[in-house]
């Protein structure tokens, strides 16, 4: 019966191509939109992923956000020094960063420039890929050298080694001269909301000099806003954000106005997911709405298909089809709608993560299980949809039906 009523449903669905394809028209539009949103939002928290990956879990930042926080509350030099002392803290770097243009020769660009200490590199997972990093007496003694991203120094220097170039970078009035001692590799953000091409046109370059040399080119005092904290154990990050806390509040004498904050990187990378979880799953609801103007489209057709078929019901009843055979007919032809327009969806939906993903900068990602869910759903809508239809055909009066012309 199952195989008689699966070509007689494919036999009544494709003598109606068009009425098919239309029908079929809103589960294709709601299926590929989930599929293309869900596609775009697992691939922002892989890209999210891969940028706090180097960091890892052992890592803590720590910062002077208080409405409460003044000026003498800031962390000075003296507190970084006294943080990296500590017994279980491993790494400690502040946040220094700069903005301004670049110049080699005739060419200028707009620029973004990071201070880094001798920390930096291994807390922020810097990956040189030509050349060198900056030395431990290039960054304290203040020498005018630079590390400069790899697809900034594409940019810039076009096909040529930029190893050695001197560039000019120009903030707040100030003018100094860099020497290039290596390339390090771009960070997935950089191209965040743009394509490659349009990068090259829009986004700043970036680059990464000692910290002092970017204190004073973009005239920032010897005070910093936030550091980053790496702990020697994960397991002791609680603790050691909490001694961190107390030494600052120690040092500028102001624990009962609680200046400083601490937040683990594995918790803002979870604040993240969440929000982009949130997001992805508010706009799949909305699309998911089609899903339901589908489901009622394919009812229609098939009442419409019942009252076409009238007589071909009462044929079949009188040669003794029973009213479970009428119904799984007809239900199988509904679940067959919707479950061809899932696919056709799915593809779609394919096709259209990896253009968003190309648009925005970053690789779409789609999970197998995803794809099975979607199969599935589209095939229940079908079955929901599909009762209504196939209980009225199969209550027809076969004497009724056979009358019908």
């Amino acid at each position: 019966m199952f195989r008689e009523s699966m070509r007689m449903a494919w036999a009544s669905l494709l003598a109606n191509k068009m009425r098919s394809l239309l029908t079929m028209l809103g589960i294709i539009v709601g299926i590929g939109a989930v599929i293309a949103i869900v596609g775009v939002g697992d691939g922002a928290k892989d890209l999210i992923m891969g940028e706090f990956e180097g960091i890892g879990a052992s890592s803590i930042i720590i910062s002077a956000s208080s409405s409460d926080a003044q000026d003498q509350d800031m962390i000075t030099a003296r507190d970084i020094e006294d943080i990296r002392n500590l017994d279980d803290v491993r790494l400690v770097s502040p946040s220094v960063y700069g903005f301004g243009y670049v110049r080699y020769y005739a060419r200028e660009r707009q620029v973004t420039f990071y201070g880094m200490d001798q920390d930096y590199a291994p807390l922020a997972s810097l990956k040189v890929l030509n050349g060198r990093s900056l030395t431990h007496t290039e960054l304290a003694s203040k020498q005018p050298v630079a590390l400069i991203e790899k697809n900034s120094a594409a940019q810039l220097f076009g096909n040529s080694d930029p190893i050695g170039e001197t560039v000019e970078i120009i903030s707040r009035g100030k003018k100094q001269t860099f020497t290039i001692m290596g390339v390090i590799e771009t960070s997935a953000s950089t191209f965040m909301g743009m394509t490659p091409s349009e990068a090259e046109q829009e986004m700043p370059l970036t680059l990464y000099l000692p910290l002092q040399v970017a204190q004073e080119l973009g005239r920032r005092r010897d005070t910093f806003y936030m550091i980053m904290v790496m702990a020697d154990d994960p397991n002791l990050l609680e603790q050691t954000g909490n001694q961190v806390l107390r030494l600052l509040e120690t040092n500028h004498n102001n624990s009962d106005r609680k200046v400083y904050q601490k937040q683990n990187v594995t918790e803002l990378l979870d604040q993240a997911n969440r929000i982009i979880d949130i997001v992805t799953t508010a706009i799949s609801a909305i699309a998911a709405l089609s899903l339901l103007v589908g489901g009622i489209g394919v009812m229609n057709i098939m009442l419409v298909s019942v009252t076409e078929r009238t007589r071909e019901i009462g044929i079949r009843k009188a040669l003794g089809a029973t009213i479970g055979d009428i119904m799984f007919q007809f239900m199988t032809e509904s679940v067959i709608l919707t479950f061809v327009g899932g696919a056709i969806g799915i593809i779609f939906g394919l096709g259209a993560s990896l253009m968003m993903g190309k648009v925005l900068g970053f690789k779409a990602s789609i999970s197998i299980v995803a794809i099975i869910v979607a199969l599935i759903f589209s095939s229940g809508v079908g079955l929901f949809f599909g009762i209504y239809p196939a209980r009225k055909a199969s209550m027809l009066n076969p004497i009724d039906a056979l009358r019908n012309e």
